[in-house]
């Protein structure tokens, strides 16, 4: 119990340092309330995802997770100053 809340100290510690450089002060309330409701929204989305898996895939969860894939690649694509996410795990 210790160790989780240690490490939930970290997580959240790193996480508002980030939001604080990235974006600034000035900003910083909006953006980690856009984010928090962001998360929060998607969060909702567990239950019925889990639910289809279970239920109206036959507890394959092969289709949700490239569905996540796809979506991270959207979301990704859309930083202005990020790299294509599949081109970081391949060298050429």
């Amino acid at each position: 119990m210790i160790l989780w809340a240690v490490g939930r100290f970290m997580l959240y510690s790193s996480y508002f340092a980030i939001f604080g450089a990235l974006f600034g002060f000035t900003n910083f309330g909006k953006m980690v309330a856009i984010d928090n409701t962001f998360n929060g929204l998607v969060g909702l989305l567990q239950l019925p995802f889990t639910y289809w898996a279970l239920h109206g895939l036959g507890g394959n969860f092969t289709l949700i997770n490239c569905l996540q894939v796809c979506f991270s690649e959207a979301f990704w694509s859309m930083c202005p100053h990020a790299p294509p996410l599949f081109s970081m795990a391949v060298s050429t």
